[in-house]
């Protein structure tokens, strides 16, 4: 008998909890009470990639997510370090692991066609040059339904991994979802399962259903629990629904708490 999607969401979540290093993560979906939802994580396995932390800025509508170190190292890549993570253009929100300002101001510009165009909206970015491990861009972007006309809400996710072939250049992998269900979210992560030592193996499979149940607080909670405590650092969860004011929430590793609102 095929298992029910919520068999499968909570089998994969628990194939997470397994995996110590997934790297970084990021989840587009809708909550139980019908929320969208984003999401994006971060852990470390060295200083560097430990010294990370949100920071969110703006007001009630302009609300972004950064990406900033705690300290400084004085270290070349520390600028590598800091971008704006999570952002919105209207009625679309971005969500990604270093190139949300660049896919945004494309989307200003009108680049994309549509909303769903985001392979054009990713032209000219590659993965990062962090070898060996040649880290993937992982990226998400989420469209409000808007009320008075029939759009449902829908998302796009794209990993950006190096090709294994060439061994230089980047393998580009697009997902579109038509329609978001209450109660679920598609993940995808930045490393393979079990990747336990360098280089780590770059992300291969399709995202995969996880469950969104509760409210912000609840679904950042439920998702940083599964993350291995010896290299998450910070997690942070924005659910959002047209007319309505954005949340956050921001757990990181320094304090085990949630950070003040």
């Amino acid at each position: 008998m095929p298992k029910s999607k919520e068999n499968i969401a909570i089998s994969n979540l628990q194939t997470l909890k397994e995996n110590p290093y997934p790297g970084d993560g990021i989840i587009v979906g809708r909550s139980d009470s019908g929320r969208l939802v984003q999401v994006l994580w971060l852990m470390g396995e060295n200083e560097k990639t430990r010294n990370r932390k949100f920071t969110i800025r703006g007001g009630y509508l302009n609300t972004s997510v950064k990406v900033e170190p705690i300290y400084d190292l004085g270290d070349e890549d520390q600028p590598h370090l800091t971008y704006n993570a999570l952002r919105r253009c209207e009625r679309h929100h971005f969500v990604s692991n270093g190139e949300t300002d660049s896919i945004l101001k494309k989307y200003r510009d009108r680049r994309p066609r549509s909303y769903m165009d985001l392979p054009r909206a990713t032209e000219g970015i590659v993965h990062m040059p962090d070898a060996p491990n040649y880290t993937p861009r992982i990226i998400g972007v989420t469209n409000e339904a808007d009320r008075s006309v029939f759009f449902n809400n829908t998302a796009v996710l794209s990993v950006i991994s190096k090709d294994p072939i060439s061994g230089i250049d980047s393998m580009r992998s697009y997902y579109e979802f038509s329609s978001l269900v209450p109660g679920f979210g598609v993940c995808a992560h930045t490393y393979d399962d079990f990747a336990n030592e360098e280089p780590y193996p770059s992300f291969s499979k399709d995202p995969f259903l996880v469950p969104l149940l509760g409210d912000t607080n609840e679904i950042a909670q439920s998702i940083w629990e599964v993350l291995n405590p010896k290299n998450r650092v910070a997690i942070v969860v924005k659910t959002f629904l047209r007319y309505e004011k954005d949340e956050f929430k921001v757990i990181d590793d320094r304090s085990y708490k949630s950070l003040p609102e």
